[in-house]
């Protein structure tokens, strides 16, 4: 399967240079190779994905800029007069996905390019296995959202507020969930140290949760949204939720004994945020994970860095055991599904 032909060498390359880091001196450019040969199979896929009919449809169904951008009124609009500008130059989907693939990727690869100390093979690697297939096949939008939000990061370490705002703003116009970038620029405003910032947010949570507070404030904004995803998805399960804290305590204790910078403590600060909302919206089981998923894409940033940063190989090596592990359970559940097995339009 031709997946295997891009995970197995982005494996090699990471345990590589989590041996000898030297071997990372030409990873811009390797990695950058990988990013264009997944953008052209972005590209000329053909029912590959749950969403593949979904996106064709909305592609063919809404028409051109000169025509009025009309249908699907109730999508974002950034993304409909996007399709709409597309459609001046091609009804073929075939062009629709690739430029969605061009932009998931592009922004994916040079924010992480513009974040210090960030393993690009290992990046990568994660990337592949527990996002592609989900969020360049098939929730698309989304994934377009989630890497404008890893663009932003820098400009968010670095307080650079109107590029933030500008880019919450691109990105909301594709996939609500683009809110969320300005939200972690003002959580990582915070000057409270980690753990008690965990502790904290968690017990709050649950008191959210319970409560039942937030699934009443989003069914009165939205019109009985939240309860709709409880009768249609269900909730989470006990060992999703106790999968999510183990991995967020892992990180808290990341930041205080292996990467103890500003910039690390950010990017925890931010995942938090994600396993906050997850416990929150658990009884919305699929609402809690689309919302958790945009800023587990910080994993890839997370464990990069560890394994990249780590001192001791000994470290190193287990890290990304874990790491592995984890993402292969994704991997896997997505590789079981027909829907997902590669084709090509030729």
């Amino acid at each position: 399967m031709i997946y295997y032909t891009i995970v197995i060498p982005l494996f090699v390359l990471s345990i590589l240079s989590i041996l000898n880091r030297k071997m990372t001196k030409y990873s811009n450019y390797i990695g950058g190779v990988f990013v264009m040969i997944l953008t052209v199979m972005a590209s000329i896929r053909y029912k590959t994905g749950k969403d593949f009919d979904a996106y064709t449809n909305m592609y063919e169904n809404i028409t051109s800029l000169f025509d009025g951008a009309m249908g699907y009124e109730y999508i974002e609009p950034g993304f409909r007069y996007f399709v709409a500008f597309l459609k001046i130059f091609s009804d073929s989907p075939i062009l629709f996905f690739g430029v969605m693939g061009t932009l998931t990727l592009a922004f994916l690869y040079f924010g992480l390019k513009k974040i210090e100390g960030v393993n690009i093979y290992i990046a990568l690697f994660l990337y592949f296995m527990i996002f592609y297939i989900s969020y360049t096949f098939n929730a698309m939008r989304q994934g377009v959202t989630m890497s404008v939000f890893v663009y932003s990061l820098s400009y968010i370490f670095e307080r650079k507020f109107k590029k933030v705002l500008l880019l919450t703003i691109l990105a909301t116009s594709f996939h609500f969930s683009g809110i969320l970038i300005i939200l972690s620029y003002f959580v990582t405003k915070l000057r409270m140290k980690l753990v008690p910032y965990f502790l904290i947010g968690t017990v709050t949570s649950f008191l959210l949760y319970r409560l039942g507070f937030i699934g009443q404030l989003v069914d009165a904004i939205f019109g009985n949204k939240f309860h709709r995803y409880v009768e249609h998805y269900g909730s989470l399960t006990i060992i999703q939720l106790y999968i999510r804290t183990v991995l967020s305590f892992f990180f808290v204790l990341a930041s205080s004994y292996i990467i103890r910078t500003d910039i690390f403590r950010k990017l925890v600060m931010m995942y938090l945020l994600g396993y906050y909302l997850y416990i929150i919206l658990y009884d919305a089981g699929m609402m809690a994970t689309r919302f958790n998923m945009f800023f587990r894409i910080l994993e890839i940033v997370l464990f990069s860095m560890i394994l990249y940063q780590s001192k001791y190989l000994a470290n190193r090596v287990l890290f990304f055991i874990l790491a592995v592990f984890l993402a292969s359970i994704t991997f896997y559940s997505d590789m079981t599904y027909d829907i997902n097995i590669y084709k090509t339009i030729f």
